[in-house]
């Protein structure tokens, strides 16, 4: 007798020794909120040597793996039977399996985690193939055949299936602490925030706005990007912080040879008010989308010079991107066609004419001393609405 099940692989966590029941449970858990979530009923989801076991109904099998592929930390999955580790058995479902399939040739292959069951994975995958050889009169083809079989002997039980479903690979959300991520709305910071949750972390995101002197769009834009990203992380929080006033009285000290450190300066206020929400949420680093030279402000003597404004390491996952594989990434994950909507970017308000690519430290903070900066930034948190989707 054999059951269908869903078996979910991980790649990375297999790795990480005496920790791997942390990864593990991790992961198991944010499968489990993940079901929970898009409203999906299951029996159990079970971790069994290095593989994580989901019993469901079979009518769910469609809509959970559009769930699983997106669930960071997991390599690949698939719909198996799930049967008694005995060889007729093992044959019946390899039988089952491979007589729904087209084509003329396959291939038998054989993952034997229980090394007490007499036969070795060799061994296995002979038998098994004279089985399916004599009962369907198809061919054995090592390389290139038209179908491949995998039988992987467990404990008790074997997981028997034919295809294979790629998951985004890394680390489960959650097991890499928390970063708080600047979210811009363009093309280069969703995807910045989705390779950090890729690499186990937990995406808070800060929006710097100037509505009402700009419209609502850029807000509306970064609460439909989150929420598209959220089929990696499944919830957010989003801190929308108002820059108008900080940007008037930048802009009054700005003028002159001093307008082109413009930019510089609101990149470092933006990181002060950050660094504060970070703390605010036990975060221990800040996110951008910066790419080394793609704008003004995105050179190395001025990410330099912007970065002084904090004591957070600031994470930059695109840094070595250019512009067109970061556009390719933003495909992948599906938030392109929102990344491009139309919006005024915060930074765009009061843009000098030719911005610095060589600020110089001392100079930029002799404008800050000009300026109120504690009660400017203590103002734009007090002000800033929080939401969480």
């Amino acid at each position: 007798m054999s059951i269908l099940c869903i078996v979910c692989h991980y790649g990375e966590i297999g790795i990480k020794g005496k920790n791997r029941g942390f990864f593990e449970r991790a992961l198991q858990k944010n499968i489990v909120q993940a079901l929970k979530k898009h409203q999906i009923p299951f029996e159990k989801a079970t971790i069994i040597n290095e593989r994580i076991v989901l019993l469901l109904d079979e009518s769910y099998f469609e809509k959970t793996g559009e769930i699983l592929k997106n669930i960071p930390g997991m390599s690949f999955f698939c719909f198996a039977l799930k049967c008694e580790t005995k060889l007729e058995n093992i044959n019946e479902c390899a039988l089952n399996l491979l007589q729904k399939e087209k084509g003329n040739t396959f291939r038998i292959s054989t993952q034997r985690a229980n090394k007490q069951f007499a036969l070795t994975s060799l061994q296995i995958n002979v038998c098994v193939g004279s089985f399916i050889v004599e009962k369907l009169n198809k061919k054995v083809k090592l390389k290139g055949a038209d179908v491949e079989c995998f039988i992987e002997i467990v404990n008790k039980f074997s997981y028997i299936y034919t295809k294979k479903q790629r998951g985004i690979g890394g680390l489960p959300v959650g097991v890499s602490g928390t970063v708080v991520s600047l979210m811009s709305g363009g093309i280069d910071s969703p995807v910045a925030s989705f390779l950090m949750m890729k690499r186990g972390a937990k995406v808070i995101f800060v929006h710097f706005h100037a509505f009402p002197y700009t419209s609502r769009a850029s807000i509306e834009k970064v609460k439909k990007i989150v929420n598209a990203l959220n089929k990696f992380q499944l919830k957010s929080k989003i801190y929308f912080v108002p820059f108008s006033e900080i940007q008037k009285h930048i802009f009054e000290k700005t003028q002159g040879l001093a307008e082109k450190q413009r930019i510089i300066i609101y990149r470092r206020f933006m990181l002060k008010i950050t660094e504060k929400i970070s703390k605010k949420e036990n975060s221990k680093a800040i996110v951008t989308g910066d790419s080394l030279g793609q704008v003004a402000s995105q050179t190395s003597d001025n990410m330099f010079v912007i970065s002084k404004a904090t004591k957070y390491p600031i994470f930059r996952p695109l840094i070595g991107f250019d512009k067109e594989e970061i556009i390719v990434l933003s495909k992948k994950i599906d938030v392109f066609n929102l990344s491009i909507l139309p919006c005024q970017d915060v930074c765009s308000r009061f843009l000098p004419k030719n911005p610095t690519t060589k600020s110089n430290l001392e100079a930029v903070k002799r404008i800050e001393n000009q300026l109120p900066s504690v009660k400017l930034i203590n103002g734009a948190l007090k002000n800033a609405d929080v939401l969480e989707i």
